[in-house]
C-alpha cells in the first residue's frame, strides 16, 4: 500500500512507569520529508568553508502537533504499547505515519536512542533537560537493580532416561 495523502507524527516515551510526551510534526520543504530535511537543513558554518549539519535541531517542526485530541490521544496510547512490546527502557522516540485520506495511523519506527534524548518533546510537557536526565538515571538505577536481584533458573536432567 502506497500512502500518498500524509503526515509524520513523532512521540517519546519514557519509562518505566511509561509516559508519552507531546507529540510533533516535523514539516519537510518537499511533499515528503527527505533525509536533507530531516538531517542538513540548518548547517552551521565553522570557517574556511566548513559546515556542520545541525542534524534534528535545524528540523522544522510543529510541537505540540496540530492533530486535535483525538489523534494525539492514539498516537500517545500506540506510542506507549510499542514501547512495552519491544520492552523499552529509558526514552526512544517512536515515529508515525497518519494517512489522511483514510484516514488511518502507521508505526513507521521506533528510535530506541533518538538523538538529543527528544529533549524538545519533554519541554512541552514541563520537564526540563536537567530533570529529563536525572529520570533516565533513575530508570536505568531500577533497571539495574531489578536485573541484581531477580534470578532465572531452569532445571533439567538431560542425562536421564
Amino acid at each position: 500500500m502506497a500512502l500518498t495523502d500524509f503526515i509524520e507524527i513523532n512521540c517519546s516515551v519514557m519509562g518505566p512507569p511509561e509516559r508519552a510526551s507531546a507529540c510533533e510534526q516535523p514539516i519537510g520543504y518537499e511533499a515528503v520529508l527527505s533525509f536533507d530535511d530531516k538531517y542538513k537543513r540548518g548547517a552551521k558554518k565553522l570557517g574556511r568553508g566548513a559546515t556542520q549539519d545541525a542534524g534534528m535541531a535545524g528540523l522544522a517542526r510543529q510541537v505540540p502537533a496540530p492533530i486535535g485530541e483525538a489523534l494525539t490521544a492514539e498516537v500517545k496510547e500506540l506510542a506507549v504499547k510499542a514501547f512495552r512490546a519491544i520492552d523499552a527502557s529509558g526514552v526512544v522516540r517512536i515515529d508515525f505515519l497518519y494517512d489522511r485520506s483514510k484516514p488511518a495511523l502507521f508505526l513507521n519506527e521506533v528510535n530506541t536512542t533518538p538523538g538529543s534524548l527528544s529533549y524538545y518533546l519533554w519541554e512541552e510537557e514541563s520537564v526540563r533537560f536537567d530533570q529529563l536526565v536525572s529520570m533516565l538515571v533513575e530508570i536505568a538505577l531500577a533497571r539495574h537493580e531489578n536485573r541484581r536481584i531477580t534470578v532465572y533458573s531452569f532445571s533439567a536432567n538431560l542425562l536421564t532416561k
